[in-house]
């Protein structure tokens, strides 16, 4: 073997046990998620998915506030005589195609009405473009007390959603003002072309 290949070969060796070495990096997390995104605080470092649903007309997370699921209240989740684990959900959302923001939040405020004869909203803020409310009920049709915050922002994509939900109880007073604000905040990431959704 001559010497040139012997110094290359440890050359080699010695960077592959570098590499091996060093730490691997961070898994990137929502590699499915659209290049156009509505960024919150805390992403990477507080809020981490524990459900992701992906079809052709939407894509959608889900997030617990203040700790992860356990295996069995995720088992649970597709019980559906079993109550929720959670007390607080975020859940962000954009639905592709042509909407508005005013179309967008009339068909909730319609299904929350479908559903109870009683619904409080409240709109904090409304642009054509982009919109804040909240929304309550006392509980009606066998479900529990529910109070939701949700901003709807059009986007190249579609309109994309964002919410913190309470269901069994309200939102207390200092998560709510910390979360009108994390949402109010939240930015549009990425601008691909409309007939883009990666």
């Amino acid at each position: 073997m001559r010497a040139g290949t012997r110094v290359a070969g440890w050359v080699l060796m010695v960077a592959l046990a570098l590499a091996c070495a060093s730490d691997p990096p961070p898994p990137q997390l929502f590699t499915d998620r659209p290049r156009e995104w509505l960024q919150m605080r805390g992403d990477g470092q507080i809020w981490e998915a524990y459900a992701v649903e992906e079809a052709a007309d939407h894509y959608a997370e889900q997030i617990v506030v203040g700790r992860p699921p356990t295996a069995e209240e995720l088992a649970a989740v597709f019980t559906a005589d079993e109550k929720p684990f959670w007390d607080f959900r975020v859940e962000r959302r954009v639905d592709f195609g042509e909407a508005t923001v005013a179309a967008k939040a009339d068909s909730l405020r319609s299904r929350l009405g479908d559903d109870c004869a009683v619904v409080h909203w409240e709109k904090l803020y409304e642009t054509p473009e982009d919109a804040l409310y909240e929304w309550t009920h006392d509980g009606c049709g066998g479900s529990e007390p529910e109070h939701e915050i949700v901003r709807f922002v059009t986007g190249s994509l579609g309109v994309h959603r964002a919410s913190l939900r309470a269901r069994g109880r309200r939102i207390p007073s200092e998560l709510r003002t910390e979360w009108v604000q994390i949402l109010s905040e939240a930015r549009l990431t990425g601008s691909p072309s409309p007939a883009s959704r990666r």
